[in-house]
């Protein structure tokens, strides 16, 4: 990484990259092997996957204000190790920046109490962390509503 842009350094080029993050990088080696066993060049590959902007919903631009130092990624991080992918890419990425993580609780599991424990510590790498929900959706799933108290913890 230089810059804040993510490079492929094979043995004879470097491919800059659109997305970020060891996921996405290990999901790249993924599809060049795959992508060799369909006879595909790896000319080919690294000619394309340059352009590959990632999979919809995941870590996307929104905005971005160097002057402010401001960037703004949307991330749909619907699972506790997503959720940590996520915030270890961003802070990786751009390591000058404060980091402040949002996250929406929505999903069935995400909204039980007894699955709470499974985003201890996901935001530590995060310089402030933020959960909310929506109170409403208790009501829509028919689940117990959770305390302010279980979501801190």
């Amino acid at each position: 990484m230089r810059d804040r842009v993510t490079y492929l350094i094979t043995t004879d080029r470097e491919v800059q990259l659109s997305i970020f993050g060891t996921h996405n990088c290990i999901n790249i080696s993924a599809a060049l092997l795959v992508c060799q066993q369909l006879g595909l060049s790896d000319k080919q590959f690294y000619t394309t996957i340059g352009s590959f902007t990632g999979a919809g919903n995941r870590l996307e631009l929104v905005h971005q204000d160097d002057a402010c130092h401001l960037t703004i990624l949307r991330d749909f991080a619907h699972s506790p190790s997503k959720l940590k992918a996520t915030v270890e890419a961003v802070v990786s990425q751009y390591p000058d920046r404060k980091v402040i993580a949002l996250f929406e609780l929505h999903t069935f599991a995400s909204l039980s109490a007894s699955f709470m424990s499974e985003y201890t510590h996901h935001f530590d790498l995060a310089d402030i962390a933020c959960v909310y929900y929506d109170a409403h959706s208790f009501e829509v799933k028919r689940m117990a509503p959770l305390t302010k108290e279980v979501v801190k913890e």
